[in-house]
């Protein structure tokens, strides 16, 4: 062995490295917490999911003295493709193991089909119902017009009018009815296709009828333990800052999930204890702005630190389930099927 002499350091040189020392850590928690470190598009790829609590948006006509109000659930999605699929958590359609969690929220309520807002004008970005934070985040939308009509109104959008249309427009459709001038200025709600859910990971993959051209790449590996990452929450909830900026961490050993992550990683991040219900969908991406995970919920663990939940994305599962859609689109459209 090798005898390693050591220098003694004066004292001006030990306050010069603390001083370097402290500097560098200061610089690696300003670049964590610095969200122009991330890519991410100019119009942020996001979009809003109401889901109604009964079957009145399902009634094209209704009998004389039935009620014509329902109660609406709002949630996120995620595009990651260019010809409208999405991903959202499969509780935001009233599915999947994790809906044993919110069942204190939301009672024995039935879900409906699940909606997208999108603003009839050209090239706009995504409306957000906006929600008042407490026990409003459940609104009301009333039938507009007379018994038959397909139109809505939500009590709780302010001055913004949320038309409900009931039936499934194809894009061709979807573009019909944006030329209608009467109907340019309303805000729509657009019923989703369900793609696929996977129960057990709280994940489900939907697709819009029109073409989301700003999406989130699907991110081909999995985020390391304290890297960091963005989360995007709900902007009818949120003023201000919506994508703040967190890091992974161990997964909590202390949580008692009623999932089992049978295709999919779970994923726990720093909670900030700033989400609400409706955040639910909410995008995470790395630093080349990939999606690599979508929020669920937040929890407290054992030691009472806050933590947020989300699922981890594989691109394998979700690629092969977007492809089986399309093949299955494309034979549909040769059949002379719309």
């Amino acid at each position: 062995m090798v005898p390693i002499k050591i220098k003694r350091l004066t004292f001006s040189e030990i306050l010069g490295l603390l001083v370097a020392g402290v500097g560098m850590l200061l610089s690696s928690c300003a670049e964590l917490g610095s969200r122009k470190h991330f890519q991410v598009p100019d119009q942020l790829p996001l979009l809003q999911i109401v889901v109604p609590l009964d079957s009145s948006f399902q009634t094209k006509t209704a009998p004389s003295g039935a009620s014509q109000s329902a109660q609406l659930l709002m949630g996120l999605m995620v595009p990651v493709t260019e010809d409208g699929y999405c991903l959202t958590a499969a509780h935001n359609l009233g599915k999947g193991d994790a809906m044993k969690l919110f069942e204190s929220q939301i009672g024995q309520h039935q879900y409906g089909s699940s909606y997208t807002l999108v603003d009839a004008k050209e090239n706009n970005r995504p409306p957000f119902l906006r929600m008042k934070r407490g026990s409003n985040w459940i609104v009301t939308a009333d039938k507009k017009g007379n018994l038959a009509s397909h139109r809505f109104v939500s009590s709780e959008g302010g001055s913004r009018r949320v038309k409900m249309m009931l039936p499934e427009l194809d894009p061709s459709q979807f573009q019909v009815f944006k030329s209608h001038a009467d109907q340019r200025d309303a805000v729509l709600c657009v019923r989703l296709r369900e793609i696929k859910v996977w129960p057990e990971d709280d994940l489900a993959l939907v697709k819009v009828p029109f073409a989301t051209p700003s999406h989130f790449p699907l991110c081909g590996r999995q985020t390391a333990e304290g890297e960091p990452v963005m989360m995007v929450i709900n902007p009818g909830l949120h003023p201000g800052t919506i994508n703040h900026v967190t890091r992974r961490i161990a997964w909590p050993t202390d949580l008692d999930l009623p999932l089992k992550f049978a295709t999919f990683d779970p994923m726990s991040l720093v909670g900030l204890e700033i989400s609400e219900e409706g955040d639910s969908g909410g995008p995470v991406i790395n630093r080349e702005g990939e999606l690599v995970g979508l929020f669920m919920a937040s929890g407290k663990a054992k030691d009472s630190y806050c933590v947020d939940l989300a699922v981890g994305i594989q691109k394998g599962p979700i690629l092969d389930a977007i492809e089986k859609s399309r093949k299955t689109a494309s034979g549909f459209s040769r059949a002379g099927i719309k």
